[in-house]
């Protein structure tokens, strides 16, 4: 009897654990379509597609599975490269079956989504408002203040309840950390 306790003790720790990622991945459909319209141009392109719940979103950045979950929700978050190459992030909730769906001029955040060693992030504080963060390494530049550049760290903050892009700002560091140059995108390079 004792043992029977334990068991059913472990798989109820255990369903509960993984029980939002089960149901997400029978909700979720994530795959790569070549169409036959992309082969007869001159330059044949993929196209990236996940299905959440029916909906169907592509044209979705990154590799397989094309999502982040939301730390501490049961949301999912993606972005889109739109036919006039702007971006539309989204912020898709689980529980509620809505999509947040926020429009910007450009971004490079979730280019390496769904990849080994991904260097991107998402976070939601208690204001509703969404916190992205990527980090690249081992750049270089043309730019001769740029010279020693060796990574940039970028983020993004997204405002859920007005559906807008609130900043977008890149810092830009040597090898021993020192700051080269801070690019807030509303307000342009700092002196």
């Amino acid at each position: 009897m004792r043992y029977f306790a334990i068991l059913v003790i472990l798989i109820f720790v255990v369903t509960c654990e993984v029980s939002q990622t089960n149901s997400w991945r029978s909700r979720i459909v994530s795959k790569t379509q070549h169409p036959i319209s992309s082969l007869l141009g001159s330059c044949p392109t993929d196209l990236n597609v996940l299905i959440i719940d029916g909906k169907r979103f592509e044209r979705v950045r990154g590799a397989k599975q094309f999502y982040l979950p939301v730390r501490g929700t049961n949301a999912i978050f993606f972005v889109i490269d739109e036919p006039n190459y702007s971006v539309t992030y989204h912020f898709f909730d689980m529980t509620t079956d809505t999509d947040i769906a926020i429009p910007s001029k450009s971004s490079t955040f979730g280019r390496t989504i769904g990849l080994p060693g991904c260097n991107e992030s998402v976070c939601v504080t208690n204001d509703c408002r969404v916190l992205l963060q990527n980090v690249e390494a081992g750049g270089g530049s043309v730019s001769p203040e740029l010279a020693t550049l060796d990574r940039m760290k970028s983020s993004w903050v997204l405002d859920l309840r007005a559906r807008k892009v609130i900043s977008q700002k890149t810092l830009y560091f040597d090898k021993s950390g020192k700051l080269l140059r801070d690019y807030d995108e509303t307000l342009g390079p700092s002196e």
